[in-house]
């Protein structure tokens, strides 16, 4: 999820048919705007906060703050990584080492 994003449908759901697209250039071809192909029925048509001029979504690069409990939660503890979060996840799933 982004905290910045242009004109665009959401479903909630993420994208199994690859990149998503959320934005596509106007018909002036300067601005961009909701891409219709993910504006089908079940999703919601959100309103940006970026410029008409930029086409995908933006995020920082701050650190968030993880809390965990249950199996593995005892891995999540100071600063880690995403990486290292990512394989505390998949541990705790029995999906690996």
């Amino acid at each position: 999820v982004f905290a910045a994003t242009p004109d665009h449908c959401a479903s909630g759901k993420p994208s199994l048919e690859g990149s998503s697209l959320p934005a596509t250039p106007g018909p002036d071809g300067k601005s961009f705007v909701a891409n219709e192909r993910n504006c089908t029925p079940g999703t919601t048509r959100v309103v940006g906060n970026l410029p008409f001029n930029v086409p995908l979504g933006v995020h920082a690069g701050d650190d968030v703050i993880a809390t965990a409990m249950g199996p593995g939660s005892e891995l999540v503890r100071g600063h880690l990584p995403n990486i290292a979060l990512f394989r505390v996840m998949a541990t705790a799933l029995g999906l690996g080492n």
